[in-house]
């Protein structure tokens, strides 16, 4: 299935299949970017789909990935460093996205490879308008800080300590 992105940027679709069905589908496409944020390989119940392939055949598929198309993976950073190494394509950038969660992992790294993010379209608001270095940061003309993960409007949520809630914090897509 072809899904339009809801976020304002003309030309983008998004892909919402096993990528193994759409690689040859995608393959003649100019600038097709693979956004992916694959099963791990740690035998996750996911219904019909089997979360424990044979390592080499795991990261052969997602070797396939970063060889054949510019990409952004999303993945447990142990993953990644092998992946750079299998592959021998080091990403042009890798951030840590941390969230909450019951588990004991509570991040992803997302490594661009073959495409370099452009941080500056993606901004939050800021949430402490009222502190004197957020004033004057505002005063010069900054509408916001802290670069969103991958650009569009998104809304990420985040827990306060001292409150005890969690606060939603949008994310902004500059054109």
């Amino acid at each position: 299935m072809i899904y339009k992105a809801q976020i304002k940027v003309p030309h983008i679709h998004f892909v919402n299949d096993d990528f193994r069905n759409q690689i040859d589908a995608v393959a003649n496409i100019e600038n097709v970017v693979v956004v992916t944020d694959p099963p791990f390989n740690i035998g996750y119940h996911y219904g019909q789909y089997k979360d424990r392939m044979n390592e080499g055949d795991y990261f052969e598929m997602l070797n396939d990935i970063v060889r054949k198309f510019p990409s952004v993976i999303v993945h447990y950073p142990e993953a990644l460093h092998k992946l750079s190494v299998v592959s021998g394509i080091v990403p042009e950038k890798v951030v840590s996205w941390t969230y909450n969660s019951n588990t004991a992992k509570q991040h992803r790294d997302v490594a661009w490879y073959g495409i370099k993010p452009k941080f500056t379209n993606a901004w939050q608001e800021y949430k402490n308008p009222n502190d004197k270095r957020v004033k004057e940061r505002i005063a010069n003309g900054s509408k916001g800080g802290g670069a969103c993960m991958i650009g569009g409007t998104s809304t990420k949520l985040r827990t306060s300590a001292k409150r005890k809630r969690s606060t939603r914090v949008k994310c902004r897509w500059r054109s």
